[in-house]
C-alpha cells in the first residue's frame, strides 16, 4: 500500500515549510530542489525522511490526519510529483 498527504508539495499546506525545515531541506526558491541536489542531500545522510516522526511528531500527526491510503496491485501505475510526502 502506499499512504500520500495530497497536496503536501504545495505552499497551500500550512506545515510544509516546517517539515522542510525539520528534515534539513534547503527549499530557498519555494520550487523544491533539483534532482540531483535531492540525491546529494539524501546520499549525506542529514536528512532522515523516515525519522519525521521521532524529530517532528506535531508535523507528523498533522500528516497522519490528512493521508489517502491506496492499495496498489501489481502492474498499477503511479504518477506523483517526488515533492509530495508519501510512504510505502
Amino acid at each position: 500500500s502506499l499512504a500520500v498527504a495530497p497536496a503536501s508539495h504545495s505552499d497551500s499546506v500550512s506545515w510544509r515549510n516546517d517539515a522542510y525545515a525539520a528534515l534539513g531541506f534547503d527549499d530557498t526558491f519555494g520550487d523544491g530542489i533539483s534532482k540531483d541536489e535531492l540525491f546529494r542531500v539524501i546520499k549525506s545522510g542529514k536528512v532522515d525522511t523516515c525519522g519525521l516522526e521521532r524529530m517532528a511528531p506535531r508535523i507528523h500527526q498533522q500528516i497522519e490526519k490528512t493521508k489517502k491510503e491506496f492499495s496498489f496491485k501489481q502492474g498499477d501505475i503511479i504518477f506523483m510529483n517526488r515533492w509530495l510526502f508519501h510512504r510505502s
